[in-house]
């Protein structure tokens, strides 16, 4: 059995290479199919401290909730990478962004 992280960084690096990508002005969201349903939400340390790159994750989280209840594929892996000049994006902006790039990847 393999350890999990060694699992999901090929499952990344697969689907950067390979994934159909989003790009949006506040994130790009890449999807790419893996052995069960994860989404995986990348922020880098340039976009801010801690309070506000944590913020952002569970704004983030609770669109995926609110936007994800029931997915059409089951096994899919999804990379949500958010931009450094997206620190003052309001939830709502967040949320359509995020509901025109899981559109565009058929996942709603």
């Amino acid at each position: 059995m393999s350890r999990p992280n060694l699992r999901l960084r090929r499952e990344l690096g697969k689907i950067r290479k390979e994934g159909s990508i989003f790009r949006g002005k506040y994130c790009h969201v890449r999807l790419g199919n893996t052995s069960e349903q994860q989404v995986v939400i990348s922020v880098r340390k340039k976009f801010g401290g801690s309070v506000e790159r944590n913020f952002i994750r569970r704004q983030i989280r609770a669109v995926c909730r609110e936007l994800l209840g029931s997915l059409k594929t089951s096994k899919c892996l999804l990379l949500i990478s958010v931009g450094d000049h997206s620190y003052r994006v309001s939830y709502q902006e967040l949320e359509k962004e995020l509901a025109v790039a899981f559109q565009f990847l058929g996942l709603t």
